[in-house]
This record gives structure tokens, sequence and C-alpha cells, in this order.
């Protein structure tokens, strides 16, 4: 057998040379929930370039676990005989960033049981442990909990007294009207923390805080989300961001494969159309068969008047999903039109811009 040796680039992570196909390609085997499939050919090349797109979507360490773990896959020596040494100071840059960020977590978590509110980790860790099977498996950009719209205030308390600042002046009565949650930070502090009351624009869908709340499984005051309402979550998460970030598809299919079991019986469908999130899921199914096949599970079923719109903004959406792909200026318009266009209601849709563009008297007033 053929031996490779793993050669690290010589430029700066995220940047790629050629076309780069054989190692988008790749990259989309290697994040496969059922492992990677036709490794066999891979070059030293291909794993190297894969590496850096994973780096440049925020993947690095779910695909460099893939690549480790199933090392027998490749061409012998390929990932024993260099990669290891290549991609080490960046495995560990990274579970760096990832155990920072787990102190923060704590940090928050103890200060809100102190100030006695319950409070659900969401995203961020809770992900790389239940669905990844690994605790520094997913690097984050902020650290997300949820707490009940009235402990909003005393959760601000907790955090404005120990140091923390919101990220406006604005009242929280403002905010809970408009938004789904407030960002903190220290000063110095490269870690933001999120505090959510809601998983989604209010006025988007149609699923209250309190809705949420009675699909958390809370013991005392630390809570997890039961499976439908974390794949509620990460669907209202890919939608958020417009349909079109690799990383956000990535874990709502992961989840969907953890979750089988809630796909495939009745409860999904009946929860996906009471929710509003019927085409939002045909989207994000028409994305993760187009890029993983149609062996996936069924993510949202397509209702035949609403077909032609999900395949149009699958479309427009599904551009900016292949791994090659550099984001553009260009593409907030993309996802603000998505952000609409992709309510089940198109009476929710106009009414969330009138939202938008005319808010209530109270709001105004605030």
């Amino acid at each position: 057998m053929r031996t490779e040796r793993f050669v690290p680039a010589a430029r700066a992570p995220g940047k790629c040379c050629g076309d780069g196909r054989r190692a988008e390609r790749l990259l989309l085997e290697l994040l496969r929930p059922q492992g990677p499939r036709g490794c066999s050919e891979a070059t030293a090349e291909d794993v190297r370039e894969a590496a850096v797109l994973a780096f440049r979507h925020g993947l690095f360490l779910q695909v460099d676990r893939s690549i480790r773990e199933h090392a027998g896959s490749f061409p012998a020596g390929l990932v024993a005989g260099g990669y290891e040494t290549a991609t080490k100071l960046l495995r560990l840059a990274h579970i760096s960033h990832a155990l920072r960020y787990e102190r923060v977590e704590r940090e928050v978590l103890a200060l809100l049981d102190a100030a006695a509110v319950p409070s659900v980790i969401l995203k961020g860790s809770a992900l790389s442990r239940e669905h990844y099977g690994d605790p520094h498996s997913r690097t984050s950009a902020d650290i997300d909990l949820l707490v009940r719209p009235g402990d909003v205030p005393a959760a601000d308390t907790a955090l404005r007294e120990s140091g923390y600042r919101r990220d406006n002046d604005r009242p929280l009565s403002f905010w809970m009207r408009r938004l789904h949650h407030a960002v903190y930070q220290r000063p110095g502090s490269r870690v933001p923390v999120e505090i959510h009351w809601n998983f989604s624009i209010p006025g988007f869908f149609n699923l209250a805080p309190e809705e949420i709340w009675d699909g958390v499984e809370i013991d005392g005051l630390r809570g997890r989300l039961n499976p439908v309402m974390n794949l509620t979550l990460l669907l209202m998460h890919h939608h958020l961001h417009g349909c079109a970030d690799l990383r956000t598809l990535v874990d709502l299919v992961w989840a969907g494969e953890r979750h089988r079991e809630e796909l495939d019986s009745g409860r999904w469908p009946e929860h996906l159309e009471t929710t509003g999130l019927l085409v939002a899921a045909g989207i994000a199914q028409i994305q993760a068969e187009a890029l993983w096949g149609s062996q996936l599970r069924d993510l949202g079923r397509r209702q035949r008047n609403q077909g032609l719109r999900v395949r149009l903004l699958a479309s427009a959406a599904g551009s900016a999903l292949r791994p090659g792909r550099r984001p553009r200026a260009s593409d907030r318009y993309l996802h603000a039109l998505i952000h609409r266009l992709g309510l089940d209601s198109p009476r929710r849709v106009i009414w969330s811009i009138m939202k938008t563009l005319l808010p209530s008297t109270p709001e105004v007033r605030v």
C-alpha cells in the first residue's frame, strides 16, 4: 500500500489553492454523521485542504476528530505519518478556546444559580457533549443561555453586578418585544454571553417562551431541552442564519441523526406545522440531501403548495453552503430575504415586516 505524508500549509489558515473540489467533497464526507465514505483515494493535499476549509467554517474540531477516528479509511500512513504533527498546535488552540468558554460558562451558571434563575445551555457545549460525543469537539463564538422572560431582569442584574456590560443601554423591555436575546461581555474579555428568552425574533414563528419551557427537562436550576425542542432550536438557528451557514446545517443534520425516533414519529411533522416551521424545515432538508444524499432523516415534510417556494429558497441559500465559497457582503441581503420568505404564512411574512418598520406604541415609548 502506498504511504502518504501530510504536508502542513505554508500559508495562513483559511487560504486554499486550486479549485478544491476534491477537498470540498472530502470535507462533506468527514462531516457525515454516519462516518466518511470513499476516502481510500484521498491524498495528503486533499486532507490538508479539507482541514483548511473546516477551519474557515468553524468546523475544524469536528473534521479533525473525524479524520483521526477514521484514519483506517485513508491510505496507509496518511494520518499517522504527518497529519497529527502538522495539526497538533491548531488542535490545541481550538481546545484551549473551548476550555476558556467552558470556564466562563460555569461562571455565568453560578451567577444565575446564586440569583435563583433557572437556565438552559443552548448549542455550544451542550451540542458537543450530546451530539458529537466529545465536550471539546465544537468551538463557539459565544455562550448561549435560555432563561424565562420573567427572570431576564434578575439575570441582567446578576451579570451587571459581576462586571458584565450589556451591549446597549436600551431598557430590556424594549428589546424583549423586538429581539430574542441580550448580549453581555466583561471589559477585556473575548467571550460574549447571550441571555435568551426565545429561540427566534418575536413574530417569526408560533412558539411562545412558555411552550419552549414545556420542552425543558429541569433538575433544580439546570435544564436541558428535550429532543423535539432541541431540533426546533437548531432549525430556528439555521433560519436566523439565512439558511446559508454550513455549520448550523451540520448541527441540525447531526441532531436529526441523534433524535431519529422523533423525526420518524408523527410528532415532528405536526410540531413543524403548528410552529410555522414547515418552509424552514423543507429548505434544510433539500440542502442536506444536496450535500449528503437522500439517506438522511427527514427534517421537513414539504407540502405541495409550498414546494416551489421551498425549492427556490433552498437553491438561493444553497450556493452559500458550498464549503469553498467565501462569504460576501451582499449575503446579508440574501439572509434578510430568507428571514421573511422562509416563514410559512404569507400573513406572518407581511406582519413581521410591518412590526419591524412600524413598532407598536408601547415599544416606541420605552
